[in-house]
């Protein structure tokens, strides 16, 4: 079965809680954008919201959905992005540990809290 998802667009502008973890979540474009205040947050709700499964088999579950709908989801701590994974992102490096190809930037959360 292939269906063709590349015609899909996501539109969300959305603000909630998930186990009181604010979170916020809308679209630009063909990226989805989840926007948590802070690294611990942004943990929890990842924990509480991924399919069950090994990390691994979860980050390839999204990474194939995202694939599919030629979309990408970026992930902002407190206004800074520091993750994506999706349609054409990250570095293949990534499948020599047996992970899908994402796009990792702690240093632009990490280094503001030592510049403070």
């Amino acid at each position: 079965m292939d269906t063709a998802l590349t015609n899909v667009e996501v539109c969300a502008d959305l603000r909630c809680e998930i186990d009181s973890c604010p979170l916020t979540i809308r679209s630009e474009g063909r990226t989805i954008v989840v926007e948590v205040p802070d690294v611990a947050s942004g943990l929890k709700v990842l924990q509480l919201s991924l399919p069950r499964g090994s990390r691994r088999r979860r980050l390839h579950a999204v990474k194939t959905l995202l694939d599919r709908l030629a979309s990408v989801l970026e992930v902002r701590v407190a206004g800074r992005t520091c993750a994506q994974i999706g349609y054409h992102t990250g570095s293949q490096y990534w499948r020599l540990l047996g992970l899908p190809a994402i796009e990792l930037r702690p240093i632009h959360v990490v280094l503001p809290r030592f510049r403070n």
